[in-house]
């Protein structure tokens, strides 16, 4: 299977080179290391023979004009560095009336988006999009089970998606080891705590 790395070009961007090299977001200097660390590492998965590697270049990029920016030159770098590289972003959907996925085609293979139904499904292939994901119907623990039954089986299925992501949430009162240890409802999703990943 392939791998998908969300940790990737965002966290460069947003973190690494930046605190690593001091760089400045959109100066030569930065865009020159970032050209030249994901071309070493388009190098480091065919030289391994690792599975194909998939960048997710933002997370939820139709929040802010920025990030949309953002997202548009490192996407365009990539794809002049590394072109070999396949690309998602986790979009909004079309909460706020952005559309992103429209505005990002350019830099994204694999259309993600976070709310699907007939609508965005026509939409996304309007805009050109051959594989589409989901993404971000897991409950975290706070519905009951057949809500996760549901989105990773059968409405994956009805929706035709070509796969189905999630984040890594990790949020936990006291010992994330025992579930038991705590009554407090420590996060947003009502429950006691969970860490858990696909």
């Amino acid at each position: 299977a392939p791998i998908i790395n969300q940790k990737g070009p965002y966290d460069q961007i947003q973190y690494r080179i930046k605190s690593n090299l001091g760089y400045d977001k959109y100066s030569p200097e930065f865009d020159d290391a970032f050209k030249k660390i994901n071309r070493a590492i388009a190098d480091k998965v065919k030289q391994e023979g690792w599975p194909e590697l998939i960048y997710c270049l933002g997370d939820e990029p139709g929040s802010s004009a920025e990030a949309i920016r953002q997202t548009l030159h490192y996407g365009r770098l990539l794809r002049e560095v590394a072109p070999e590289i396949k690309t998602t972003n986790f979009f909004n959907g079309d909460w706020g009336g952005t559309k992103d996925w429209y505005l990002l085609k350019e830099v994204t293979d694999i259309c993600c988006s976070n709310f699907v139904n007939e609508e965005i499904i026509d939409e996304r292939q309007e805009a050109g999009y051959d594989i589409q994901w989901t993404y971000n119907g897991g409950s975290a623990g706070s519905r009951i089970p057949i809500a996760d039954r549901l989105f990773y089986g059968f409405n994956a299925w009805k929706v035709q998606a070509g796969g189905v992501s999630q984040f890594i949430y990790q949020k936990f009162s006291g010992d994330a080891f025992n579930h038991l240890d705590t009554h407090e409802m420590g996060n947003n999703w009502g429950v006691r705590e969970h860490v858990y990943a696909y």
